[in-house]
Order: C-alpha cells, then structure tokens, then sequence
C-alpha cells in the first residue's frame, strides 16, 4: 500500500493560514461593530480555531496518514496551525494599531486607567503615575503584537493538547506493529 507523502509542516502551513485568515476577518467584524474586546462574542475566535484544527488534523489523518495518527503528531500539526495563525495575526495586529487604528492604544490606555482606579481606589499619585507608566511601556504596537502572539500561542498549545487526545488514531494492524 503507497502512502500519500505530505509533510506535516505543508498541511499546517495552509490550515494555519486558512485560520489565520478567518480570525483577522472576524476580528475586523469586531472592531466595525464596535466590540467590547471583553464581549462574550469574541469567544467565538476560540471556537474557530478549535474548528480549524480538528478539520486540518482529520484531513491529515484521513487523507494523507490512512486514518491514523498518534498522539505527539496531533498535536505537532495542531501546534503548528496555531503558530502559523499566530504569526499571521500578530503581523495583521500590528499594522492595524500601527496605520489603520492608531487611537486604539488611547483607548486601551484609557481602559487601563479606568481599571486601575476602579480596582484600587485609595492608590497614591505617585503610585498610579508609576502603574499607568509601566502599563504605557507595554501598550505599543510591538508589545501589543508580542502579547498577540503569546496568547494564540498558548490558545493554540492547550487546543492541541485537548484535540490531539480525541484525534489520535493509532494502527493497530499487524504491519503496523512490525514495521
């Protein structure tokens, strides 16, 4: 029996871009709607990317492994969409803020502030001056797609790891077990 030889990095790269793709899409629906970025509807991104892994995984598996997969390449392929979606978002959140909607960091500043005083009323001057300071430091487009990144990155790392113990399908035929 030939087997469909398909690297695992080629069928990650075109799931992680298709996904990628889908969540810059939805995150633009966001901002024209105006949503809060702590609505309950962006959890929808997560559902996305659940979809789009467990679609990318069992294509894999079914069409290029012969139906089976283990459990470390599962979740390999599944950390892999994730990063490559990653990467692409980040790249897209930092244009965004960049050129497109520069006064989002206001707003995310203003937020800040607003949070910081509601959480700690009784703060000094010197002490608020010095959390909205090191809040600044890390509320520009770079920090902004770093954090961007780290959080698909750790969306994508629990997602795989949950998927992969469903997804995998181990052969069990006798030239499996010989070979």
């Amino acid at each position: 029996m030939e087997e469909n030889k398909v690297s695992i990095g080629k069928t990650a790269l075109t799931y992680g871009l298709a996904l990628g793709g889908i969540l810059i899409l939805l995150e633009l629906l966001f901002y024209s709607f105006d949503l809060d970025p702590k609505s309950k509807i962006r959890w929808v991104s997560i559902l996305v990317l659940i979809g789009a892994v467990v679609i990318g995984v069992k294509n894999f598996r079914d069409k290029d492994l012969n139906g089976y997969i283990t459990y470390g390449k599962s979740v390999s392929l599944s950390f892999l969409i994730g990063i490559y979606s990653a990467v692409l978002v980040s790249i897209f959140m930092f244009f965004f803020i960049t050129y497109i909607d520069p006064g989002m960091i206001d707003v995310i500043l203003e937020q800040a502030e607003e949070e910081i005083l509601k959480t700690n009323p009784n703060m000094s001057d010197q002490e608020f001056d010095m959390a909205m300071s090191y809040t600044e430091k890390f509320t520009t487009p770079v920090w902004i797609t770093i954090w961007s990144f780290l959080a698909l990155t750790v969306q994508a790392i629990i997602a795989a790891l949950i998927i992969s113990i469903f997804m995998k399908k181990n052969d069990d035929s006798l030239d499996a077990i010989i070979n």
